[in-house]
């Protein structure tokens, strides 16, 4: 397998995200809404992506402290999901928005450079 370098690095969407996708029902009811819920974490260092922007039809949400986000009162049915981030390259998926709660797991983020991030082992040092 060839390796990437990290500007070719893509958001990626955890295998449970995909579960839920693929496991939803393609038929929906005219007029009923959905919720979509999730969290965005980056991919190796499995820390939240505060502060990213997730954009589903025509709403938009921003991922908390945790990494979470929750759209609401979204038209069931095949919506675009779109999460950008300061560091990280755009994601663009679709989801299957059934009617009431979806839940999407985590969607991992790709850094544009692993550089700007500090090494997760570190820890400060006290002056002897």
């Amino acid at each position: 397998m060839r390796a990437r370098g990290p500007r070719q690095r893509l958001w990626m969407l955890a295998a449970s995200a995909l579960a839920v996708a693929a496991a939803a029902c393609s038929s929906t009811t005219p007029g009923a809404l959905g919720d979509l819920s999730g969290y965005v974490v980056d991919e190796v260092a499995l820390a939240p992506v505060v502060g990213g922007d997730v954009r589903v039809a025509d709403r938009f949400a921003t991922t908390g402290p945790a990494g979470e986000f929750f759209v609401a009162q979204l038209p069931t049915g095949s919506q675009r999901l779109t999460v950008t981030a300061p560091g990280y390259v755009p994601f663009t998926a679709t989801v299957a928005v059934q009617p009431g709660p979806n839940d999407v797991g985590q969607s991992h983020g790709k850094a544009r450079d692993r550089s700007a991030f500090p090494c997760p082992s570190a820890s400060p040092s006290r002056p002897g």
